[in-house]
């Protein structure tokens, strides 16, 4: 019974391994096939559109034949079919992106960018064109388009990581924005706040890389690492109108109302027509008198005491003529 049971066993073990090389061989036929029709419509060069769509399905089962087990006997002649079709996928998304297809514009340019770093390619140079960064951007801004999520952040971390020489400056920018908005939709704010660190350290007076760090603090409510990114971005621009009240704000929260009071003696300078900053200066200048106030109540030395009231008293005077301001421009306002 023991030598019918291994009997058995080797005959569906060799049956598998005829299913899955017959496998291979008929995908390998399909992709032939598909060539052939391929080659046949560009001959007749009536219908582009045609032609690349035989291509492409030439190429799916070309790199299919790729993956599939027991498939050494195949492997040389779809890697060189592949090699060969190498330069024609290259020039697929041009004429897609004319007929305003999305969907076969990135297929095509996914295609050309994978074709290289698949595994049976690794010890293999193929032909790279000059505009290979072009296509890598194109792919990862089509995929964004479509919302294929994964597959965006392949591709702009594939054009990230080109050499420097090859890379625009301004698409890399848009790979790091486009990096960080796909973080952020995805509350993924770990993977949001690598990005863009690493973006500030690459274009350090980029702006708008901190104020979405900004925005990654805000919701993690890291306010440490936010008044970081304020100071820096005050660096660059110290009378950044959108940054100094929020920077007045924390500093507002931890009772540093000196520093405080500075931001908003320029903010109603700046801007000396906003109510709201001339209202904040007001009850900053008052809370920093108050806390004046309450460090000379535990002071024991009596000059040392004076010296501390004498310092206070004008912030309530200041205060007092402030809010007088305020009330004058907004009589019903009373909080």
């Amino acid at each position: 019974m023991k030598k019918v049971y291994t009997l058995l066993f080797l005959c569906a073990f060799f049956a598998m391994q005829a299913l899955a090389q017959s496998s291979a061989q008929s995908v390998l036929s399909q992709g032939h096939s598909q060539y052939v029709q391929y080659e046949s419509e560009k001959e007749r060069g009536t219908n582009p559109t045609l032609m690349y769509d035989y291509l492409y399905r030439s190429y799916e089962c070309y790199t299919k034949v790729l993956e599939l087990p027991n498939n050494s006997e195949y492997v040389e002649r779809a890697k060189n079919r592949l090699k060969t079709m190498s330069p024609v996928l290259f020039n697929a998304p041009r004429h897609f992106m004319e007929q305003k297809d999305p969907v076969k514009t990135f297929n095509f340019a996914a295609a050309y960018v994978d074709l290289p770093q698949m595994p049976a390619f690794v010890s293999t140079v193929l032909p790279q064109d000059a505009q290979y960064p072009k296509i890598v951007f194109l792919a990862a801004t089509k995929a964004a388009e479509l919302n294929k999520r994964e597959q965006a952040i392949k591709y702009f971390n594939t054009y990230i990581n080109l050499q420097e020489k090859d890379k625009d400056p301004g698409n890399e920018k848009s790979c790091y924005f486009s990096l960080s908005s796909i973080y952020g939709q995805a509350k993924d704010f770990t993977a949001q706040e690598e990005i863009l660190l690493k973006a500030t350290v690459k274009y350090p007076l980029e702006i708008n890389f901190l104020y979405h760090l900004v925005n990654v603090y805000l919701y993690t409510k890291n306010t440490a690492k936010l008044v970081d990114v304020y100071n820096q971005i005050l660096a660059i621009n110290p009378n950044d109108e959108k940054i100094l009240p929020l920077k007045a704000n924390i500093l507002r929260g931890n009772k540093q109302f000196a520093e405080a009071l500075e931001i908003y003696k320029r903010l109603t300078t700046l801007q000396p027509d906003n109510f709201t900053f001339f209202k904040d200066m007001a009850t900053t200048t008052f809370s920093y008198g108050a806390q004046l106030l309450n460090q000379a109540s535990t002071i024991v030395d009596n000059q040392e005491y004076m010296i501390v009231m004498q310092k206070a008293t004008p912030y309530f005077m200041d205060a007092k003529g402030q809010l007088q301001k305020v009330l004058a421009i907004e009589p019903t306002d009373r909080n």
